[in-house]
């Protein structure tokens, strides 16, 4: 599954309040750090992924993340900075959730 199965451009530009194409790629590279950060952070992620719950709360969490490193960019470079408090509860659901 890719990122933007998950996070759409379309919809990560809403997020970020951008409507134009300019940043288009760097809210790609985003969409797909989101994605990594926290597939790397979720046990189980890709049997995790294919439950419908789950998509939600990573499509929020995902939103949130790229929503932070973007306004933040200067956050992107530490991976603790990236998941600011608003977002730690629902990667905290994200890995601690049962998704069978």
């Amino acid at each position: 599954m890719k990122s933007t199965d998950i996070l759409p451009l379309v919809e990560a530009k809403k997020w970020v309040r951008i409507d134009y194409e300019d940043e288009d790629s760097a809210i790609l590279d985003l969409i797909n750090l989101a994605y990594v950060l926290i597939a790397d952070s979720v046990d189980n992620f890709e049997v995790k992924v294919l439950n419908e719950s789950f998509k939600i709360k990573l499509k929020y969490c995902m939103s949130c993340s790229i929503t932070d490193m973007y306004d933040n960019r200067a956050s992107t470079t530490d991976k603790k900075e990236q998941l600011k408090l608003i977002n730690q509860n629902a990667l905290l659901q994200l890995k601690c959730g049962v998704y069978e």
